[in-house]
């Protein structure tokens, strides 16, 4: 049977870091957190560092919380193996985490793809419009980061 490991960077994001998850989220940081700081809403702010090295992959989660006092405070989610850590998993564990840890990066890879041509569809797409609207070329240029040859052939 197939399943999501929530020991993995990509498990756990899958099961937590989720929109459509945030009451799941919310319910397993209020068992965790004392009394005053119990969650009355939070929103995600994803940011990831991820090391050099493939054993040392690190993910990172920025949670911006609102207490039921109405105080603002963050929590961050790390979860990182390291290299004896995964050296002492037994084989066939060791195994999950590397099928798990390539899906991820395939997954990651996919999306950060997606997202820069939607991202720089967008830029085009606003130079486009400022262009039509007769906004001066340095301005567009400015805005969108698109270079002067670009913007040239809108």
């Amino acid at each position: 049977a197939r399943y999501i490991n929530p020991y993995t960077d990509f498990g756990f994001k899958k099961l937590f870091g989720e929109e459509a998850n945030k009451d799941l989220l919310t319910d397993f940081l209020n068992q965790l957190l004392p009394p005053h700081h119990q969650i009355a809403s939070l929103r995600f702010k994803n940011s990831e560092n991820l090391p050099d090295l493939s054993s040392e992959r690190k993910a990172i989660f920025d949670i911006h919380c609102v207490a039921l006092s109405g105080e603002h405070f963050v929590v961050e989610m790390q979860l990182a193996f390291k290299t004896a850590e995964v050296a002492n998993m037994p084989p066939q564990q060791r195994d999950e985490y590397e099928q798990s840890r390539l899906s991820y990066i395939e997954v990651k890879e996919a999306v950060n793809t997606a997202e820069m041509d939607g991202y720089k569809r967008a830029k085009i797409e606003t130079a486009r419009e400022l262009k039509h609207s007769g906004v001066d070329r340095s301005i567009i240029k400015k805005s969108t980061g698109l270079t002067e040859e670009e913007i040239d052939k809108l």
